[in-house]
């Protein structure tokens, strides 16, 4: 199971190289860069949306799947699709209430999901 890692930001359409989960994890753990990601948390909360282009230049992978190139659209999916990550991911906004997150929690587990972690 891997990822494409983008480490110049999201107009960064040519991936750096592919990771695997526990690569994943330990980025997410030990970011260099988490007192930035706070910021733009604490930005995205306050509704100051300078935390729009702060974002843009952070690092970031495709949960879903591994790719030649970010653009899928038409003909280029066959060109640029890899493989599904073989993850399902959830993307869940700060402004959610933690029973909203516990709810989708309990769904995906119930319904018995594969490879969903929580």
């Amino acid at each position: 199971m891997a990822f494409s890692y983008f480490k110049n930001g999201i107009t960064d359409l040519i991936p750096s190289n592919i990771i695997d989960f526990d690569n994943l994890v330990d980025l997410i753990l030990n970011n260099p860069e988490d007192s930035i990601i706070n910021q733009i948390r604490i930005l995205r909360i306050e509704g100051n949306e300078i935390y729009k282009k702060i974002k843009q230049g952070q690092k970031y992978f495709t949960p879903h799947s591994v790719l030649r190139y970010r653009k899928l659209e038409g003909d280029f999916f066959n060109k640029n699709f890899i493989d599904f990550s073989g993850y399902i991911f959830y993307d869940l906004d700060l402004n959610n209430q933690l029973n909203e997150v516990d709810n989708y929690k309990n769904y995906t587990i119930n319904k018995g999901v594969p490879n969903s972690i929580f």
